[in-house]
């Protein structure tokens, strides 16, 4: 009798991606997490990242929606594309650097470089975002066709934006690889790759741009678009796609909601704090680096435990320490018809929603119409009950159930 050879691929596929939780010690963000304040709203008035989502991240709340075996196969599926993509791009003799890390203490924020390449045409410094995109909604918005002009996905958009901002010319990017190599020996996590040839080319006054490059998975199709970004009359930056500028948000909010959510964390954190310390329990003193291993191994156990303690103390404290949530789980029907007459809801969805408002139900359960972010959320089940207590009940056997499955 033969076993079941993806029973025990998935197990260990889930294991390889899973992300122990853990409470930050300070309010670090990641590009992913980055968010925009769009002009003319129609679903949210944000695009990008959830601000209660990176605080749940920031404070070690644990994930109650894990990725599973296919969430995982596509991750490694993505990464596979992006790595192969850098291949491709030192056998046509473009590469500059790939997998350069770099950090941005001003804001607390580290991102890597998948991928730079040079522009034969000017020598310029190209930062690429490599992409793989599936299914027949994804594949018609970024890719276009006969009836639609594709365009990128404005989370990409946003990430690029951080990239190029925080570099912007030939010889700040030369320090950021430098700086790479530097650390490279004694950081295991370091992957950078450098073309010294290609890196030699770029001038120092050169201006970096970036480049969105999408495939897909089936039928394995390509596109790309360029981003730069323009300085208005006002004094306030807009991204350029291809050539035309989109007003659409500012780079000017991307660094302000940066500011509000580490505010939420910080003052969260202080809070915590001080709670503690009312308790009696205060962080490990610090030790000489010269210490004998003993005492440096317990007092980074120490460390730990405090940590530990900190972050216990910020999940415990009252709901008006959270941020808002920025997407909702499940939309009022007022805002379904509104949506619906806008466009913005498929026919399919709101024909379903519309037979179960009129009591004809063919499935259990209120077919739900929501914000997409709310769905594939980690946190999903801490955050649905706050905005929708009815559902608490729901929440909390979906979290026990979680909890049964691990055992």
């Amino acid at each position: 009798m033969s076993f079941k050879l993806f029973d025990h691929l998935n197990k260990a596929l889930v294991h390889m991606e899973a992300r122990d939780a853990y409470t930050s010690k300070t309010a670090r963000i990641w590009p992913s997490e980055a968010s925009a304040v769009l002009f003319e709203p129609e679903v949210s008035s944000v695009v990008g990242g959830c601000h209660r989502r990176v605080f749940y991240r920031l404070t070690g709340e644990k994930t109650t929606s894990p990725m599973d075996a296919v969430g995982g196969r596509r991750v490694r599926t993505g990464k596979s594309v992006e790595e192969d993509v850098t291949f491709q791009a030192m056998e046509a003799g473009l590469h500059v650097a790939s997998g350069v890390r770099m950090y941005v203490p001003k804001i607390d924020l580290a991102f890597e470089l998948d991928l730079v390449v040079i522009d034969p045409s000017s020598n310029q410094p190209v930062i690429c975002e490599n992409k793989s995109i599936y299914g027949y909604t994804a594949t018609k918005e970024v890719m276009g066709n006969a009836h639609q002009k594709g365009k990128p996905k404005m989370e990409h958009i946003i990430q690029t934006l951080i990239y190029i901002n925080e570099i912007q010319t030939g010889a700040h990017f030369k320090q950021v690889v430098e700086a790479a190599l530097v650390d490279r020996p004694t950081n295991k996590r370091n992957r950078v790759r450098v073309s010294e040839d290609n890196l030699a080319l770029i001038k120092d006054d050169a201006q970096i741009y970036g480049k969105l490059c999408y495939e897909t998975r089936d039928t394995c199709e390509t596109c790309e678009f360029d981003v730069e970004i323009y300085e208005d009359f006002d004094g306030l930056h807009y991204p350029i796609i291809n050539g035309d500028v989109w007003k659409i948000f500012t780079l000017e909010s991307i660094y302000e909601r940066f500011e509000t959510i580490q505010g939420y964390f910080n003052r969260a954190q202080k809070e915590a704090l001080g709670r503690l310390e009312t308790q009696g329990v205060v962080r490990p003193a610090v030790i000489d680096v010269d210490t004998d291993s003993v005492a440096l191994i317990a007092h980074q156990a120490a460390e730990k435990t405090y940590w530990e303690r900190v972050g216990e103390e910020m999940r415990r404290l009252p709901t008006s320490f959270l941020p808002p949530a920025d997407y909702e789980w499940q939309y009022s029907d007022e805002k379904i018809e509104a949506l619906y007459k806008k466009g913005l809801i498929a026919e399919t969805r709101y024909k379903e929603w519309k037979t179960w408002k009129n009591g004809k139900r063919r499935r259990p359960g209120r077919p739900r119409i929501g914000s997409w972010q709310c769905g594939c959320c980690p946190f999903k089940f801490q955050c649905i009950p706050l905005q929708r207590p009815d559902l608490a009940s729901m929440c909390a056997d979906m979290i026990a159930e979680e909890e049964q499955t691990k055992e």
